[in-house]
């Protein structure tokens, strides 16, 4: 029996639970129960820390909520909106490029076989006589051109100025036979030029005759025009003295500065028109004689 009892008592503690051998290793090994109580504490240290932290922040989190509450919304709103993440601004779409228009195709050059394109001929030079006769037709061209003109504006004077002058009566007989002289005869000589160079005009310059147009009629031009240009001073006087003199001339002359014949010219412009033409007649004549054949 006693023997029995011995081997009940090793079994029982062969079976002995987990906890009384653990607690029957660590008596045999006293640093490793030192190790397990170190490691117990600062795991239980590490979550009462948890534990303080967590509460703190619900004790912030109610605190930023009575706030909110308190200003009506505001606080929250700002605070979600300056958590918002700012967005870059989005990129300007650009215009899309607009393609040239297209070139209608270029016709294909078609060339016999064995022909070759032909390249242009060398320009011929003039000959002398070439350019004479090109330089005679440019000058007699400039002085039916000018005459042209000339012609008109002595037309102005005699429509536009003497004759309502005369039938207004706002100057006397005198005072327009000293301002204007013998005009009308000066338009009527070169009014008889003017169609005889029109005749001509656009015909083989080496084959006109332009001299025979003046020379013609030198005594009778010489005489008119020798009494207009003489009356020069005259005229000029009298214009001073007739635009103090009457306020309806000074009127009148105003008025046809804006006539579209005037071209913005008063009756003093158009006076001396006879004598500066008169000037020019001697240029243009030997240019002519420049390029006439002997």
């Amino acid at each position: 029996e006693t023997t029995l009892k011995d081997g009940e008592n090793a079994g029982g503690d062969t079976h002995a639970t987990p906890e009384k051998n653990k607690g029957h290793q660590h008596e045999n090994h006293p640093e490793l129960n030192n190790t397990t109580t170190s490691e117990d504490q600062s795991s239980q240290d590490n979550d009462d820390d948890t534990k303080e932290h967590d509460d703190e922040g619900f004790e912030d989190e109610e605190e930023e909520e009575e706030g909110v509450e308190g200003n009506g919304g505001e606080n929250k709103l700002q605070k979600r909106s300056s958590r918002a993440p700012t967005l870059p601004p989005k990129p300007k779409s650009l215009p899309k490029p607009q393609r040239p228009p297209e070139l209608p195709p270029k016709p294909p050059v078609s060339h016999f076989e064995g022909e070759e394109e032909a390249a242009a001929p060398p320009p011929v030079p003039e000959t002398e006589e070439e350019t004479r006769a090109r330089f005679r037709g440019l000058v007699i061209e400039e002085i039916i051109s000018t005459e042209e003109a000339y012609v008109f504006d002595v037309q102005v004077i005699v429509n536009k100025f003497l004759r309502p002058l005369r039938s207004s009566q706002i100057l006397t007989p005198e005072e327009l036979g000293r301002l204007f002289s013998n005009i009308e005869l000066v338009a009527d000589a070169n009014k008889e030029i003017l169609s005889e160079l029109m005749a001509i005009r656009g015909r083989d310059p080496m084959a006109t005759m332009v001299g025979n147009i003046f020379s013609k009629r030198v005594e009778y031009f010489v005489q008119v025009y020798t009494h207009y240009c003489l009356n020069q001073t005259t005229a000029m006087t009298t214009y001073e003295s007739v635009m103090k003199k009457h306020t309806k001339f000074k009127t009148f002359n105003d008025r046809m500065v804006h006539d579209p014949d005037c071209r913005q010219l008063d009756i003093v412009s158009f006076i001396v028109k006879p004598v500066q033409r008169l000037c020019k007649y001697p240029l243009l004549l030997r240019e002519l004689m420049r390029y006439t054949p002997p």
